[in-house]
């Protein structure tokens, strides 16, 4: 029983992470990151903006990698991944999504990107996991 419970875990937990990479790759910066301060300004492989929670001289403070589409505020020292920054957004201040919050972040992140979101209900120990993988993927 334990075995098959453990398989249903990580068959949840890998839909999860799943579903965050495939609406992540099919949204591009601006949809992701739409927030009227950023008023992002394109050099190379960087968008930079307006952070939405600092004034700034620059309006610069604010950057996304394109790449792998990232972000990053010097002056607040706080980045992420989209997920963080929905939830970010969506709390009014910066920080890391924990468990629910984590998997509601995700739910909106697939909206926008009209994919479906798996019909599960993750364990806090599964949550908990993807947010440590999610902040690891992050940090490479």
């Amino acid at each position: 029983m334990a075995h098959a419970r453990k398989k249903t875990n990580q068959d949840s937990y890998n839909q999860l992470l799943s579903t965050s990479e495939q609406s992540t790759s099919a949204l591009s910066v601006e949809q992701i990151y739409d927030d009227p301060s950023h008023n992002f300004k394109i050099s190379g492989d960087k968008y930079r903006g307006g952070c939405p929670f600092h004034e700034s001289k620059s309006g610069t403070s604010f950057n996304v990698s394109a790449s792998n589409k990232l972000f990053y505020c010097p002056a607040c020292d706080f980045g992420g991944n989209p997920v963080s920054y929905i939830h970010s957004m969506t709390v009014g201040r910066w920080e890391n999504p924990k468990r629910k919050d984590f998997v509601d972040a995700v739910k909106e992140l697939a909206s926008l990107a009209g994919i479906s979101f798996p019909d599960f209900k993750p364990t806090a120990e599964q949550i908990e996991h993807s947010i440590y993988w999610e902040r690891r993927k992050s940090i490479i």
